[in-house]
């Protein structure tokens, strides 16, 4: 019976010493070069509409490059910025898109309205959405900017678990 204890008790401690499983670890960037800001290239096609793809990254030398999430990593958008130039009045409808295939779901949605400057912009947090590698995201602005729109996706890259 002692000896049966004792295991029991070594198994019990072996099993506090390993560590937490990915699942309950949080979720967060591993190193500095996974954090990213990302924008677009210019108003492009994504998804066969009139949508821009996110699809170019800032990097922290100051540098703009081509961007796509890398295979066996997910991006984790953690908040978005955007601005739109239009009549005094227009309201603006800002939708940050998730595009696989022919499926398409929203991650994000803002509005605002043109004020006396004729800028209408919305930033905010968004909590963890993850875009897997093969997706598009992509940002719509209705209400008929007269400018390209200004469009900031910050997020970071993680292990597609």
């Amino acid at each position: 019976m002692l000896r049966s204890s004792r295991v029991l008790s070594l198994i019990v401690f072996v099993c506090a010493l390993r560590p937490a499983d990915a699942l309950t670890a949080p979720l967060a960037p591993v190193k500095a070069s996974d954090v990213l800001t990302l924008t677009n290239s210019s108003p492009t096609s994504c998804g066969g509409g009139g949508a821009a793809t996110i699809d170019q990254v800032a990097n922290s030398d100051g540098t703009i490059v081509p961007f796509v999430i890398p295979p066996k990593k997910v991006l984790v958008v953690t908040g978005v910025e955007w601005d739109a130039t239009g009549a005094e009045g227009t309201q603006f409808v800002f939708l940050l898109v998730r595009i696989g295939g022919s499926t398409a779901n929203t991650v994000f949605r803002d509005s605002a309205v043109a004020g006396s400057g004729q800028h209408a912009s919305g930033n905010a947090v968004i909590p963890a959405a993850v875009v897997k590698s093969g997706t598009q995201l992509c940002a719509a602005i209705s209400g008929s900017p007269s400018t390209a729109p200004a469009l900031v996706v910050h997020g970071f890259l993680a292990p597609d678990k």
